[in-house]
């Protein structure tokens, strides 16, 4: 309804009832229009007739997409230093950085793996400390995982949308699909792409440059390269990357293996929970630095980065 043309106070007058009807308490559906309304409007939506256009607003044409034939592409070797390597190929000279651990979070029974909200430093800081101490030492709790914000932020304090910097790159990721063919289909993007990195044995995360003046254009922009990855190339882009400030996992990090359904740790024959960090020499003929991301694979599998 926000990218179509309606006010707010209209949408609260038409939502607010069949949300109550559905049991939702009065102050949670406000909150929750309120926090879509908070962001700026996309282009409206192609051929939706359940939410037209406000006004009699005429309606964009819909764009038709071309299939591509995405070939598979086999999955790199790694080497070590992953994270520094990650750090100095994706971010410029002087940069914020955000970094956040991941944790085990428990709700209603329920596990989950959480994030901290994150500390920045400019890159030199964070490769300077990780190269003296090294990364375990940097972060001596992190056992689920490191995660790095997609762009850089503006200063210490960054932590949200509003604390980037600037809007250069989006994350494109699919939890579906082999892993080889998520390669594949990722080369076939045809847009610069700084970093892509393995995370545990579900996706390749993808850093592709898109260099967007603001936020709104940035949004517009990733709505383009998601529809473009799922309607051409068959990749199923995640719709919740649209964020500036999105994490995305850290090369080299330490990372507790979970079963995939229950999140529980996956204990050795002594009860004590698997940590997975496995290194390897990249291959030196291979256009790219290749570096190692930790854990959530079974043994002998290989987790990478390449810039």
């Amino acid at each position: 309804m926000r990218d179509n043309g309606w006010g707010i106070e209209e949408a609260i007058r038409v939502l607010q009832p069949r949300a109550a009807a559905d049991g939702l308490a009065k102050q949670e559906i406000l909150s929750t229009i309120r926090s879509a309304f908070r962001r700026p409007p996309r282009d409206p939506c192609g051929g939706n007739n359940d939410i037209p256009l406000h006004n009699g607003a005429q309606q964009k044409p819909v764009t038709t997409y071309r299939k591509i034939s995405v070939q598979p592409e086999t999955l790199p070797d790694s080497i070590e230093d992953g994270a520094i390597k990650f750090l100095e190929s994706k971010f410029k000279h002087g940069e914020w950085v955000s970094i956040g651990e991941g944790y085990e979070k428990k709700k209603n029974g329920e596990i989950t793996i959480a994030i901290t909200e994150g500390v920045s430093r400019t890159r030199e800081t964070w490769i300077a400390d990780i190269k003296k101490r090294g990364l375990d030492a940097v972060f001596p709790n992190a056992l689920d995982g490191l995660f790095v914000r997609v762009n850089p932020m503006r200063n210490g304090n960054g932590k949200t949308d509003k604390d980037v910097a600037c809007f250069r790159d989006v994350l494109v990721e699919s939890d579906e699909g082999k892993l080889e063919d998520q390669l594949g289909a990722i080369r076939c993007i045809d847009l610069p792409i700084c970093d892509v990195a393995f995370s545990g044995d579900r996706s390749v995360q993808a850093h592709v440059q898109i260099e967007a003046p603001d936020e709104l254009t940035y949004r517009e922009r990733f709505g383009i390269l998601r529809e473009y990855c799922i309607e051409s190339l068959g990749l199923k882009m995640d719709a919740k990357n649209i964020n500036p400030s999105r994490y995305s996992r850290l090369p080299g990090a330490r990372r507790t293996r979970r079963d995939h359904d229950t999140c529980q740790k996956i204990l050795d024959s002594n009860g004590q929970p698997i940590t997975n960090r496995m290194t390897h020499e990249g291959k030196p003929d291979f256009r790219a630095i290749l570096s190692q991301v930790s854990g959530g694979t079974p043994p002998g599998s290989s987790s990478w980065v390449l810039a």
